[in-house]
């Protein structure tokens, strides 16, 4: 059976492994741009779950989507508390 879709949960640019120095990236950042550059040689999408790391608001949220679309994530996926599913954007 073949992966249509790998959902990798993101604690931050610069979370995930203690290490939170600004200039340095987190280990599931490194990780996700590892899985981003080797999923476009493929048919494999990545869904990324952002996680509730400390000093997450509205407003780095918000920051997170513009660097994931630098990043050429084009979909925009959010899964509400009551369990409906809004799409914005798409490829």
């Amino acid at each position: 059976m073949d992966a249509g879709v790998l959902v990798v949960s993101w604690w931050g640019r610069t979370g995930g492994d203690g290490q939170l120095e600004r200039d340095a990236p987190g280990f599931t950042d490194r990780v996700l741009l590892r899985l981003f550059e080797e999923a476009e040689q493929t048919a494999v999408r990545i869904a990324i779950h952002i996680e509730p790391y400390p000093g997450r608001s509205a407003a780095s949220v918000v920051e997170d989507v513009r660097y994931f679309i630098k990043l050429g994530f084009s979909s925009l996926l959010r899964v509400r508390a009551d369990g409906d599913i809004a799409t914005e954007g798409g490829r």
